[in-house]
Parts: C-alpha cells; sequence; structure tokens
C-alpha cells in the first residue's frame, strides 16, 4: 500500500481537544460478516407480470458443495413489469446462503416469441463462410434461460446463426452475410466486443455491425400479426444512425412485397418496438427478409432482437414509460472495492484558507471566544466531522483576488514566522477538534527572494517546520508548484525525493521522519487536468505523487485517465478547489426563476446548496472525486471584496459574534454525517467507506455551474468496506417528483434485510422557519419481496438512505445555529466597545499590548496566549 498516514500526534490532539472543546465521540459497531453467497450469477427469464417462481425458469434447487439444496426466490408485484428488461432477483437456499439471478422479461405468456436472436453469438460467427474474421465461440446465457422457460418455443433453435452458412443449405433463418465491397471480410461483423470466447451475459454488448447500407435476417413465420422489439448498443460512441427496419415477403402469386416499419435514431433509444401483419396470402414457404437499412448517417447496428405474436407495441411502451419515472439502483456488494484505499475511499470536505478569507477569525477567536468555538465544532466536531481537511495557501503579501495573505519569510535570511497567516492557526484548532484532520500547503507565488525551486524548496520546508513546531502539526501534502497553474512535472518529482531523503536541519528523529513522509499534490489547475496522460503512462510519477487535483470542473479527460488512476492505480482523486454556495440561502427564499416552468426554491438552481451536492455527485461519477475542499468554506473577511457570500459560514463581523451557517452545510451532512468518511490507515483496517461507481449516476448538466433542473438522476452510493452497511445520497433540484427503486444484493447485514431510515433536506413550507426543512428524518423504507426499496423524493430536496440507525442520535434532530440579527460596527472612543450613543464611529490606537489569542500546540497540549496581531 503507497500510502503511509502518521497518527503520531493524535494522543496529544485528543488531549488539547479536551482543553480547547468537549465533544463526544461515539464508535459505530458492525455487525459480522453474512454467509457467502451459493454460486455464481443465475441466468434467468420469466413472463411479463410473474408472480412467483413458476412463471419464470429461475431453478427451485442449486447445488453447493456437492449437495442439492432448495432455493426461495424474492419476487414482488411489480419485479417483471417491463417487457425485454433485465433485472436483479435474490433468492434464499435452505442453509441461509444468498442466490443472485439476473432475469430477462419477456412479454406475457399471451403474446409468446416466435423468435429471440441475440445477435453475434453461436458457433457460425466464430467461423464465417468467407472472410478472415474468426472469433471466439460466443454463447448467450440469456438465450439459454429463454429457451427453458415454461412454454417458450421458438423458431430458432440457436440463439443466432448464418443464413447462408456453408454445409446447411436448408436452413430457414439467420442472417445473411456476405462480403464487403472493398475486402475481404464478412458483412455484417461480429461487435468489436466479441473479441474473447466465453458466456454473453449482457443482451446488448454483444452485436452486429456493418461497412454496408444494412444488415439483414432471414425469417419464416405464419401469416398474423407480430411485433418486433430490437436492441442496440454503439460500440463506437454516440454517433448518429438513422435507421428504417422493413420486412420483404413474397405472397403466393411470387410477388415480393414490402411493409416499412418505424424509423428511428439509435443515438436516441436503445430499444425500438413495431408492430407489422403479415396477410393471409403470405407464403409461409419462403424465408420472409428482416431489413435494417440506413437512412442517414452512420451504417446500422444490432446488438439483438425478438418477434412477439401480436400487436403489443403501445403494452411495451407504456410499460416502459411508466418506468422511466422510476430511478433503479443497484448495490452489488460485490462492487465495493475494500482493497482499493484512496482512489475511492470517501474523504469528505476541506475548507481552504486563502485570498485573506481567514483575515477576522482570529478576531473572533480573541473577542467572541465561544462563537469561534461553535463554528470549530460545527464545522470539524463531532461523530462524523464535515471538514476534514483545512488547506493552506501561502501568501507573498501582495492581492491575490479577495486580497493578500502575509508572506512567512519576507527576506532570504528571515525566520519563517507562521503566526502572521491565521491559516496556520485555523488548522492548529480544528486539529485539536478532529485529531484525524489533514493539513496540506500550496502557494499563490512566491516572496521575491524565492526565484528558483531551491529557495522555493527552502521557503517551504521552513515555513512546513515552523507550523511544527508553533502549533505542534506536520502538513500531510504539499503541492510544490503554483496555484492554478500547468505543473511543472519535473520539479514536482525532485521535490518529492528531496522531501523523502532531507536529513538536515530537523530538531530530532521525530520531526525528520514526520516531514519525510509528506505527500505530493498535483497540480491544483483550474479546468481538467492537464496531467492525466502523463500519469497514467509515467510510473515514476505516480510514485512521487499521492493526489491529482484539479479545480471547477467536474469531468475527466478524454482519455478517462483520472478514473484509471482511482480505480487502477489507487490515487487519490480531489476537487481541490470547489465552489460552496452563492449568496446567503436563508436572504433568498425563493430563486424565482422559471426552469424550466416551476420557480425554484431557496435551495435549489445555480450557486445553490443543491447544486454542491450534484456537483459531488457528478465529480465522483465522471471522474472519481472523493474529496472536495471549498474555497472558501469560510469567509471571514470585510464585506466589498471581490465576492461576497459564496461561502459556508459567513464570519464578517467579529464586534458582535454575528456568524451566518448556510444550508449547504446541510447537504454536506447528507454526505458525511451517514458514512464514515476519512483516510484508511496502512492496516487497510479503519473502516472508511468506498464510494461505487457502479451505484451511482448523474444525468445534472454543466461543469461548473452544475445543473440538475432537467429532473435526471442524480446519486451517490457509498459503503462500508465489510458490506455491513450503505448509504444513497439523492439530489433532486427539479420540480418533478422522482421513484427511486434501490435494490441490494451479496451483502453482509446482520439480522437480515433492515429498513432504511430517510432523511430529507429541502426548503420550508410557507409560513414555516427558513430551516424548518432542513435534516429531517422521514421516516423507513422497508423492502418489498423482491427485496427493493421505493423512496420518493419531492421537488428541490436532498434525500440519504441509509441502512445506519441514526434516528436515536439527538445531533442529527439539532439544527444548525442561526444567526439572528446583525449588529453594526459602531464603537466608543477606545476602539474596544460598542457605543452608538456617543460621536465615535470607530477608533484605532494601534497599541495591541496585553491583546491576545489563545493558540494551540500539539506537542505541548495546552492552550498558549499569544498577541492577536504580529
Amino acid at each position: 500500500m503507497k500510502r503511509k498516514h502518521s497518527h503520531g500526534n493524535r494522543i496529544c490532539a485528543l488531549v488539547l481537544a479536551v482543553v480547547l472543546l468537549v465533544g463526544l465521540f461515539q464508535s459505530i459497531m458492525l455487525p459480522q460478516r453474512a454467509s457467502a453467497a451459493l454460486t455464481g450469477t443465475v441466468y434467468a427469464a420469466a413472463y411479463m407480470g410473474a408472480q412467483t417462481a413458476a412463471e419464470t425458469s429461475l431453478p427451485a434447487v442449486m447445488e453447493s458443495g456437492g449437495v442439492q439444496t432448495a432455493v426461495s426466490w424474492h419476487i414482488g408485484v411489480d419485479t417483471f413489469s417491463i417487457p425485454y428488461d433485465t433485472v436483479t432477483v435474490t433468492g434464499t437456499a435452505a442453509d441461509g446462503s444468498p442466490v443472485v439471478a439476473s432475469v430477462e422479461v419477456l412479454p406475457p405468456r399471451s403474446n409468446p416469441l416466435v423468435y429471440f436472436v441475440d445477435s453475434g453469438t453461436g458457433p457460425d460467427w466464430a467461423n464465417p463462410p468467407a472472410g478472415t474474421d474468426k472469433k471466439p465461440v460466443i454463447r448467450s446465457v440469456f438465450y439459454d434461460a429463454v429457451t427453458r422457460l415454461d412454454g417458450v418455443q421458438l423458431a430458432n433453435e440457436g440463439s443466432d446463426q448464418i443464413f447462408n452458412m456453408a454445409g446447411e443449405p436448408n436452413n430457414t433463418w439467420g442472417a445473411v452475410v456476405g462480403l464487403r465491397t472493398n475486402s475481404t471480410r464478412t458483412d455484417p461483423l461480429q461487435s468489436p466486443d466479441g473479441a474473447a470466447a466465453g458466456d454473453s451475459t449482457d443482451l446488448y454488448r454483444i452485436g452486429l455491425r456493418t461497412g454496408n447500407t444494412s444488415i439483414s435476417y432471414k425469417l419464416t413465420l405464419e401469416p398474423g400479426t407480430y411485433t418486433l422489439t430490437s436492441g442496440f448498443f454503439d460500440w463506437y460512441g454516440t454517433r448518429s444512425r438513422d435507421t428504417r427496419p422493413r420486412i420483404e415477403y413474397t405472397d403466393k402469386s411470387g410477388a415480393v412485397k414490402t411493409l416499412l416499419l418505424d424509423q428511428f435514431n439509435t443515438n436516441a433509444t436503445t430499444l425500438v418496438s413495431s408492430e407489422f401483419s403479415l396477410p393471409a396470402d403470405a407464403d409461409a414457404g419462403i424465408p420472409l427478409t428482416l431489413t435494417y437499412a440506413n437512412v442517414s448517417g452512420e451504417a446500422p447496428i444490432l446488438s439483438w432482437f425478438a418477434v412477439a405474436e401480436g400487436g403489443i407495441k403501445t403494452l411495451i411502451e407504456d410499460a416502459r414509460k411508466s418506468a422511466a419515472s422510476m430511478v433503479k439502483v443497484l448495490l452489488d456488494g460485490n462492487d465495493i472495492k475494500a482493497g482499493n484505499v484512496n482512489g475511492l475511499t470517501f474523504k469528505g470536505f476541506g475548507v481552504l484558507s486563502a485570498n485573506s478569507t481567514s483575515a477576522l477569525l482570529m478576531d473572533y477567536k480573541a473577542e467572541q471566544p465561544e462563537a469561534y468555538a461553535e463554528l470549530l465544532q460545527v464545522l470539524f466536531g463531532g461523530e462524523h466531522p464535515l471538514m476534514s481537511h483545512v488547506k493552506i495557501e501561502m501568501g507573498n503579501d501582495r492581492n491575490n483576488s479577495t486580497g493578500p495573505d502575509p508572506a512567512t519569510m519576507r527576506t532570504a535570511d528571515e525566520a519563517a514566522n507562521v503566526t502572521r497567516h491565521p491559516g496556520f492557526q485555523l488548522a492548529a484548532d480544528a486539529k485539536a477538534v478532529n485529531p484525524d484532520l489533514k493539513v496540506s500547503i500550496l502557494r499563490w507565488s512566491a516572496p521575491a527572494w524565492a526565484d528558483n525551486n531551491d529557495k522555493m524548496y527552502t521557503w517551504y520546508k521552513n515555513t512546513i517546520l515552523a507550523a511544527y513546531r508553533q502549533y505542534g502539526y506536520m502538513a500531510d501534502y504539499v503541492n510544490p508548484y503554483i496555484n492554478e497553474h500547468a505543473p511543472d512535472i519535473t520539479w514536482t518529482k525532485q521535490y518529492a525525493a528531496k522531501v523523502k531523503s532531507d536529513s538536515e536541519g530537523f530538531l530530532n528523529t521525530e520531526e525528520k521522519a514526520l516531514y519525510n513522509r509528506m505527500e505530493m499534490v498535483i497540480s491544483d489547475e483550474v479546468g481538467i487536468g492537464s496531467f492525466g496522460g502523463s500519469m497514467v503512462s509515467d510510473a515514476a510519477l505516480r510514485e512521487a505523487v499521492s493526489v491529482a487535483g484539479y479545480h471547477y470542473n467536474t469531468d475527466d479527460d478524454s482519455a478517462g485517465n483520472f478514473k484509471k488512476l482511482a480505480e487502477q492505480y489507487d490515487l487519490e482523486i480531489w476537487n481541490s478547489e470547489a465552489q460552496a454556495t452563492f449568496s446567503n440561502s436563508a436572504f433568498r427564499p425563493h430563486n424565482n426563476v422559471k426552469d424550466p416552468a416551476v420557480a425554484g426554491t431557496g435551495i435549489g438552481g445555480t450557486g445553490s446548496a443543491l447544486e454542491m451536492g450534484n456537483t459531488i455527485i457528478k465529480g465522483f461519477v465522471n471522474s472519481q472525486r472523493t474529496h472536495f475542499i471549498y474555497q472558501p468554506a469560510i469567509g471571514s473577511f470585510y464585506e466589498g471584496g471581490q465576492y461576497s457570500f459564496k461561502e459556508l459560514v459567513s464570519a464578517r463581523d467579529p464586534w458582535s459574534g454575528w456568524i451566518h451557517y448556510d444550508a449547504g452545510l446541510a447537504v454536506l451532512q447528507h454526505f458525511n454525517w451517514f458514512m464514515k468518511a476519512g483516510w484508511e490507515n496502512e492496516a487497510n483496517n479503519a473502516g472508511i467507506w468506498r464510494a461505487v461507481p457502479q451505484a451511482s449516476s448523474t444525468g445534472a448538466t454543466g461543469t461548473n455551474p452544475v445543473s440538475g433542473r432537467n429532473g435526471t438522476p442524480s446519486y451517490m452510493t457509498v459503503a462500508a468496506p465489510d458490506k455491513s452497511h450503505f448509504s444513497t445520497v439523492i439530489v433532486n433540484d427539479s420540480e418533478y417528483e422522482r421513484t427511486y427503486k434501490l435494490q441490494v444484493v451479496n451483502m453482509a447485514f446482520a439480522g437480515g434485510t433492515p429498513s432504511l431510515e430517510v432523511w430529507e433536506t429541502r426548503a420550508a413550507d410557507a409560513g414555516k422557519a427558513f430551516n424548518s426543512g432542513y435534516m429531517q428524518l422521514l421516516g423507513e423504507s422497508s423492502a418489498d419481496g423482491a427485496g427493493v426499496y421505493t423512496v420518493k423524493v419531492k421537488p428541490f430536496s436532498i434525500v440519504t438512505v441509509t441502512s445506519l440507525d441514526n434516528s436515536g442520535d439527538p445531533a442529527y434532530h439539532k439544527p444548525l445555529p442561526v444567526e439572528g440579527e446583525r449588529t453594526v460596527l459602531d464603537t466608543d472612543e477606545t476602539g474596544s466597545v460598542q457605543n452608538t450613543a456617543d460621536g465615535f464611529l470607530y477608533a484605532d490606537h494601534f497599541d495591541y499590548t496585553g491583546k491576545t489569542a489563545a493558540v494551540s500546540n500539539c506537542r505541548q497540549p495546552k492552550l498558549h496566549q499569544f498577541p492577536r496581531w504580529v
């Protein structure tokens, strides 16, 4: 394991936390793992509307260790409600072992299938009659499952075959193949996914493609009405393929007649149904031709097709339209990657102290210690801290957007002075409350004297050691280059090597060891990281760097490199500077932009709390981001800078102690409060939850801002590595209610299938307090007979569905602090006492003797009094 997290300061930090704040820490007791699954996935078929296993081809008995054991399958009233859908069904063996099946739903028994063809499978495609396209044999498990279903009598005796196959002159159905016009390759071709022999467990991934204008099949049908349903998967992306199927049959006079079916574009749909009728004078002794013909755009493709008796197009479409309003989420415990300790562990959220945004925090600490302590507890305290990281952007005494941050070394020979920068004290205080908090360092721009890499290294090193000696913590992460610039890869490698090998200037071996363990971040640039390809191709760079981070964009690069880095190479991917809420959610009860038809609410829309939620989900889904740092999370600087209220906490009035806690914090609670977030330890036994890509999805548009107003699904699932618990966070920033169907398989719940708690945050109902809808327990959702949970998600809301039992914890029912009335700054002649009755507005004698603030130090676990301004 590459990660080397240090916990050397934990004990003293815990002692200091007692001095600074009193907090309660409780441990989560996780149940033991249940029995392992009986066998691999079972493949079966079922008629639409089936209510019992007898109406399916699910086995009643299975073998376990050479012993036959009965299986009870869990089937709900609507488990098999959608024709040509593939659903997951769970079962329980007589010995208590769980079983999982993947079931293909067919039309109702009253409309039996005549053909069910999984194109590109079967032995013929391993050795087509001409060309050089020899392929492995692909077996269709779903075709086999359909044939086992009672009452099914297919005209096709195999999953697919070639009509004019050599040595088979009398076959009555199959794909019509020939040669491409300019090559010796067979046309049509098997899909590019048919490169390996074995079982096809997905109807869509194996199929046919063509270099010509059509794909054709010969079929034999009696006169009557039929419904053709076809499935499509484009192996080349989202190309435009306008296609129109047609049926050509021969009547009893020998004339060839044509029936044109519905036109469609495979870029817009993956499944199409059309009805057609063969008249009584159709000659059933002559095979008809089914042709998928190109109309415009790219050549046709085909994954599978089925022909059912009767006109059931409307039945199929109505069932699928009804299902379209429901979102299916499948959490398979086998997708929880317990061995991935960095890339998929959900680390939560962080605070960025930069651009002078923390300038007033130490004033709060000195003048309003109770308010400051409450702020620390809200952000960094409790069993599930909202913030797990303080990122400090070092300044150079010059403006960097909203104000300057001081340089810790103004000359090359000055001792590093971290007390100038409030971010270093904030990190110390936060670490006192949460000993597991991470601290990272980077720079906006360097002081003028640090004009080469060696001097830069000296500035960084002296500052990091000064923070350790002053406040007792060593930085965990360092970005050695410039904020929001493309990386210097060579310098990053050199810097990482210097940190690991440096042995000069340390006070003791402990200090040296902590320094040598620091990890590297690359590159904190704006937009999609430009270095993804370099990281994937350069093992030395991956060894040097632990974190890939970039700002204000949710997406991956075109090669998917950041997903690869997280999933294949187990590296951390951060949204290392993210946007919090714009404006104050409590001050905007209505976002009255109609998008598309109904005005939103105070927690939704562009720049809102719900947008934050969608950005988290999309950042993970699209580029595997598992950590989000907000700039700024705390806005503690005078109003009138470049922006106002672009933050989660507004602390701008130290004279009064006024602090606004935004609804964006409630959104973050929906994530962190329902999992164990953070960084996994070297032994991989801290139990940090993993985000699950296969059970997460979003259709929200944009990158910054991200909009969910289209009403498409947006959800993210996290789970304990031992499969004992899970939570799914759902964001609905639209005017449409959405129904989610959650199904969970291969988990290790204690005591059987649990009920799930449902927690919701949304704007207040009319006449209610603005925060009355924040973090409310709606109740519990129980699984139906098929093990499926149904959860309705209201418009403009965020919901967390969890197997954890939090309903009895008072912390989950305690609202965020409410700021109350703001007090205008108006002092007496001393500048220290609020007085609106005299003639002084404000006074400052610039004599700060005796004005101090308490400073945390982990290595000396007590509070020290230091001058507030140094």
